[in-house]
């Protein structure tokens, strides 16, 4: 669906990320589908009624909705009928999302999580596609070269690493800081990389990789927590080279 002025895959990590925050990063598949219902949902009304003034604040409201539905259903499938009605209340912070309230730093959150220290390097790429980018997985696997099934794995070690390791969804402590932005960088940058020379298929540029480290390199240099001199030297390299794409192939 068309929706003018909106970025679809934008929209999507933002409400992936603020969702991820109310149930916990080890709940990830239950934010991913409440984050599908959304997007389906604004599918279904605005193509009627049109898109919302305020479309990020739709996607999260119904996000959230989507949330205690199934937070519910899980809960009462689990335990006794006797503990359904106590069962089926969802936590505070699930329940509401304040209006008023401004949306946190949750995406640069979920970058950090991503390419926690905790995870292998080989799922920190599909793991920022799929969380960060809102790519699925069949995109995934065609963007990095690697079979769906490979890919599915991945991202299925990736999270239960999460839940194992019970990494939160925070910023590095201040001493943590500089090397877990080194480690976001390269995979920023492996990202943009694959992008501009992909290693294998039959395109040598997927610009959509391009755009999408492009977008996080910019979120990056816009934050006062993690900007830097490094992350202003890749977001240049990333924007600089960015702009040649459509001179890296012709006709000939």
């Amino acid at each position: 669906m068309e929706t003018p002025g909106l970025d679809l895959r934008r929209a999507s990590a933002t409400v992936m990320a603020a969702l991820t925050r109310l149930v916990g990063p080890s709940r990830l598949d239950l934010a991913e589908d409440a984050t599908q219902d959304a997007l389906l949902a604004a599918c279904r009304h605005w193509s009627s009624s049109g898109v919302p003034a305020d479309p990020i604040a739709w996607l999260l409201t119904a996000g959230r909705r989507s949330l205690v539905d199934r937070w519910r259903r899980q809960r009462l499938e689990s335990i006794p009928p006797t503990d359904a009605a106590a069962g089926a209340t969802p936590p505070p912070e699930i329940a509401v999302i304040a209006a008023a309230e401004p949306l946190r730093d949750d995406t640069l959150r979920m970058l950090f999580l991503c390419c926690h220290p905790a995870l292998p390097s080989e799922v920190r790429v599909p793991l920022m596609l799929k969380e960060c980018g809102g790519f699925a997985v069949s995109e995934i696997a065609t963007a990095t070269g690697k079979s769906p099934e490979t890919i599915a794995q991945r991202l299925v070690r990736a999270k239960r690493r999460i839940q194992e390791e019970g990494i939160a969804l925070e910023l590095p402590a201040e001493n943590e800081l500089p090397a877990r932005v080194d480690a976001l960088l390269e995979v920023v940058y492996l990202l943009f990389n694959e992008g501009y020379s992909a290693h294998s298929g039959d395109e040598l540029v997927r610009a959509e990789l391009v755009h999408d480290a492009a977008r996080l390199i910019t979120r990056m240099a816009a934050s006062d927590v993690i900007s830097n001199p490094r992350v202003h030297a890749v977001a240049a390299i990333v924007h600089f080279d960015g702009a040649r794409l459509e001179a890296r192939v012709g006709d000939d």
